[in-house]
């Protein structure tokens, strides 16, 4: 629903920046999202925002809205001299019809359905934010905001997360609260914290290393969270052996898992084996690294686990352990260990 801005104000940009933002994306919103709801809570209405990217060479879409909504998002266009078929790309953060209900109005458009961490266009890529619905993505871009037109100020640089419904509200996020649509509460509420603190995380300025450390702790705290979830997992699952076969393989389950954690301990040192090999210097700064160890680096600390995180969320999409399920195993377990007493 919603489209989070972070970034420098317009105070901090200087000529070069000027020059550069003419090469950044920018951003316009075309029409704000809504939600309206009963005096019980209860959602009567729920509307996408739509918005305008436009990049160097592409405009994109990216969702368009619920029934009804055209006229708005035609008028927004026209207001901006653009019509329908000068968009050229249309992109839905997911498939619920509020988010894509007006895909025809866009007769020339391509409707694409990128992946984690795809380039749609410079400065425009995906981040998988399920949760909401097992499809749901965000767009990340690194854009210039243009003002409205005539006021004479500059363009401000941001980074915009085009959320969706992973953080359809502000009071979502303040309350840690996921959408009240959605197929997996857990999911849904990491999505919602990464989506956030992924922006954040840029929001520290270069040269304070305090505020930096903080910050990095703070966007670390979902990922140290795994520790704890794994232990959390193989506990449910320990119950769920001794239900199946009446032995409590629990002690030898958590054996393997910390001899696995210990491994991965062990893995996670490689990358310095590998930095000095490509010629990287832990310099403060890039000077002294050519562009294929600062390459090297990247894809060593941010594409790796990325593709690993990725690749233990697609393991664990069926996990089949719920919460209704554990508390089934459970009260199954204390039937039988009463009748035992």
């Amino acid at each position: 629903m919603s489209v989070s801005q972070a970034g420098l104000g317009r105070d901090d940009l200087d000529a070069d920046d000027m020059r550069a933002d003419k090469m950044r994306p920018r951003v316009f919103l075309l029409k704000a999202g809504s939600i309206l709801r009963d005096q019980a809570g209860n959602i009567l209405d729920a509307r996408s925002s739509v918005t305008l990217i436009e990049s160097e060479k592409e405009r994109i879409i990216v969702d368009t809205g619920q029934e009804g909504d055209g006229e708005v998002i035609l008028k927004a266009l026209a207001d901006l001299g653009l019509e329908g078929s000068d968009i050229d790309i249309i992109v839905n953060t997911h498939s619920h019809p509020d988010h894509c209900a007006n895909n025809r109005l866009f007769s020339r458009a391509k409707t694409v359905y990128p992946k984690d961490g795809e380039l749609i266009a410079p400065g425009v890529r995906v981040l998988a934010t399920p949760g909401h619905s097992p499809d749901s993505i965000s767009v990340l871009v690194d854009a210039a905001i243009h003002p409205p037109r005539g006021d004479g100020t500059a363009p401000a640089t941001r980074r915009v997360v085009i959320s969706g419904d992973a953080l359809p509200t502000l009071g979502n996020f303040q309350k840690s609260v996921p959408p009240a649509v959605h197929y997996d509460r857990a999911l849904a509420v990491a999505s919602l914290i990464f989506a956030v603190f992924y922006v954040g995380a840029t929001l520290v300025p270069g040269g304070n290393f305090a505020l930096t450390a903080a910050a990095m702790f703070i966007a670390g705290l979902p990922y140290a969270a795994g520790l704890f979830l794994l232990r959390a997992m193989m506990a449910d699952a320990g119950d769920e052996v001794r239900l199946e076969t009446g032995v409590d393989r629990t002690g030898l389950m958590f054996s393997i898992l910390s001899a696995t954690t210990k491994m991965g301990h062990v893995f996670a040192l490689l990358p310095y084996a590998i930095l000095p090999l490509v010629g990287f210097k832990a310099l403060p700064g890039p000077e002294g690294n050519s562009d294929f160890s600062l390459l090297i680096l990247q894809i060593l600390f941010i594409a790796v686990p990325g593709l690993l995180l990725a690749a233990t969320a697609w393991v664990l999409k069926g996990y089949p352990l719920t919460a209704r399920r554990h508390d089934e195993i459970r009260a199954a377990l204390a039937q039988r260990d009463a009748g035992h007493a």
